[in-house]
């Protein structure tokens, strides 16, 4: 598995806004939202760099930990498309693409995430 340092941000530049990187917590326990491209804030309608999904409304925190949590179950790439999880978002569907990340190269200790929605 990658680390989050094999990655040069710059090659990033183009996705910026939608990509996201969150810490694992105790194996997925929690995670902590390091990072959240504005265009992902704008999409979600709310900021969440620095906050821990543990935190998020119901609805919200218990459709990311089951994706979070698959991602560290099955230790690979997983690509999602689903309704927005927001009652009034619904009409806005979502793509997501889910790599695990680690600084060891067997723990999962980062996500990083890369959303859009889809027309």
């Amino acid at each position: 598995m990658p680390s989050r340092r094999d990655f040069d941000v710059i090659e990033f530049k183009q996705w910026m806004g939608n990509l996201g990187v969150l810490d694992v917590i105790d194996g997925g326990a929690d995670f902590y939202y390091r990072l959240l491209g504005t265009k992902i804030v704008a999409l979600y309608g709310y900021e969440l760099t620095g906050k821990y999904v543990s935190v998020l409304p119901e609805v919200v925190r218990d459709a990311v930990l089951k994706e979070y949590r698959h991602l560290i179950e099955c230790r690979a790439p997983v690509c999602i498309e689903r309704r927005h999880v927001i009652p009034a978002r619904h009409y806005t569907r979502v793509i997501k693409l889910l790599l695990p990340l680690s600084s060891d190269g067997e723990a999962i200790d980062q996500i990083l995430t890369c959303s859009y929605p889809v027309k």
